[in-house]
């Protein structure tokens, strides 16, 4: 499975890891990197929070762009944590930062382990930043799931030069790891890369729509390199039991200020949005 991996993103194998999902690689890190002061995005997918200090060290958490002008940024925290989590674009803001400001970052900080989670990248208009790592203190993952929308197949991957930390996943990830389907998706995969590129423009085409839909509803929309929208709305937990209780449609609710909305197909979009729109309706009345 690592030799399928290596050739499609076309890297050396020995470099490569294929996971059953990125998911496995969480309790690894944590393992490797025993609780050193890690640095993590404000907002961000819950299992990275487990790798860290967090709540003991509130210190830990910075700003990527302007969510959060009160806390560090990125450089500046980097002057004093062993390890930064980048997560590009950011699950669930949607966030994104340059590859020119990563690699300066990673260039400045030899000393600073740099862990680098791209699962969302094939959604935003910018390029992989796979092929600019050349150094030990980087550790590259990404789903395969999220990009190919199979999440349930289990598949995901590690890249890295850093022979130890290697030697740690190799030393606790089960001979075998990967069901039959993952290993056929695999093989076939390379078939349709016309396509998948297809599906991701597809996805911002429809974002647009959707986002350009959702003004009318007078929401706060935070701007989005992914296939998902972060909406700031009064009585986020409330809205979600009423889409559930009613329609059966389950959103993601960050805080009861903050909701992640995925990008679907358009005729679902503007579905959603009617559901909304009922429910402001609603609570008016």
């Amino acid at each position: 499975m690592d030799q399928k991996v290596s050739r499609l993103i076309d890297k050396d194998s020995k470099n490569v890891r294929f996971l059953n999902g990125v998911s496995q690689i969480y309790p690894i890190l944590k393992e490797y990197l025993k609780y050193d002061d890690t640095a993590i995005p404000e907002k961000t997918f819950g299992e990275y929070y487990k790798i860290t200090k967090l709540p003991d060290c509130p210190e830990d958490i910075y700003n990527i762009s302007n969510f959060n002008p009160k806390l560090p940024s990125l450089e500046e925290i980097t002057s004093y944590c062993n390890c930064a989590c980048i997560i590009n674009p950011n699950n669930p803001t949607g966030e994104i930062l340059s590859n020119e400001r990563i690699l300066d970052l990673i260039e400045k900080n030899p000393g600073v382990l740099f862990i680098i989670d791209e699962s969302f990248i094939d959604f935003s208009n910018q390029k992989s930043i796979l092929d600019n790592i050349k150094t030990t203190n980087v550790i590259y993952l990404k789903s395969l799931g999220k990009c190919w929308g199979i999440p349930g197949v289990r598949m995901g991957f590690v890249y890295t030069l850093n022979r130890d930390f290697l030697n740690l996943v190799d030393e606790r990830i089960p001979i075998w790891n990967a069901n039959s389907i993952a290993e056929y998706i695999l093989e076939i995969i390379p078939r349709y890369q016309i396509e998948i590129q297809n599906s991701y423009q597809k996805i911002k085409e429809n974002k647009r729509i959707f986002i350009n839909d959702l003004k009318d509803l007078d929401l706060k929309i935070f701007e989005s390199h992914a296939n998902f929208i972060m909406i700031e709305i009064n009585n986020a937990y409330e809205l979600q039991k009423y889409l559930l209780e009613n329609y059966n449609i389950l959103i993601k609710v960050i805080d009861d200020k903050l909701i992640r909305l995925t990008i679907n197909h358009e005729d679902n979009n503007k579905c959603l949005i009617d559901k909304i729109k009922r429910w402001k309706n609603f609570k008016k009345n």
